[in-house]
């Protein structure tokens, strides 16, 4: 069924090492309730140690997820080095997904993570923009803006009918 199973886990960075993971999992375990499914969670961090391979290896063979979403591209050298240590192939036992992927990384791997990629510069443009928009306007009152993605398929994702 491939990332149309029940079966997805979502691994992030703990909320000691950054605070978009809690987020994006706040936002993952919402839509998952909201479908029915139960969310399975694993927090950590990016380093590929032993330790962290060893416990991404443990919750994948308990859990036996078909998808796992990860929160930035810098896991990806983890979850390569668990799978191929535990014996699950990408994408055919798992597929995966990111939910930060910037494309001018993708290509120092071999195989590709596909995901949601956004234009960083334009981030940091609005981010700019706002500052100065609140250092000239004090007690004004200003609005959050969001900052539209792109989806990357990437080679980790399996199709519906593998």
């Amino acid at each position: 069924d491939g990332l149309l199973s029940d079966d997805v886990l979502f691994y992030y960075p703990s909320r000691a090492y950054h605070y978009s993971g809690w987020h994006r999992a706040e936002g993952y375990t919402k839509t998952m309730k909201k479908h029915g499914l139960e969310p399975i969670i694993v927090a950590s961090t990016y380093a590929p140690s032993s330790e962290n391979i060893e416990r991404l290896g443990n919750e994948l063979k308990c859990h036996r997820p078909t998808a796992i979403i990860v929160c930035g591209f810098l896991m990806q050298t983890l979850i390569f080095e668990t799978c191929r240590q535990i014996a699950f192939r990408i994408p055919e036992d798992l597929s995966i997904l990111s939910c930060d992927v910037d494309p001018r990384q993708v290509s120092t791997f071999t195989t590709s993570i596909g995901g949601i990629s956004y234009d960083r510069y334009e981030v940091g443009k609005m981010g700019g923009e706002m500052m100065l928009d609140i250092k000239s306007s004090p007690h004004h009152s200003f609005e959050s803006k969001a900052v539209t993605g792109d989806f990357i398929s990437g080679d980790c994702l399996s199709s519906p009918s593998s």
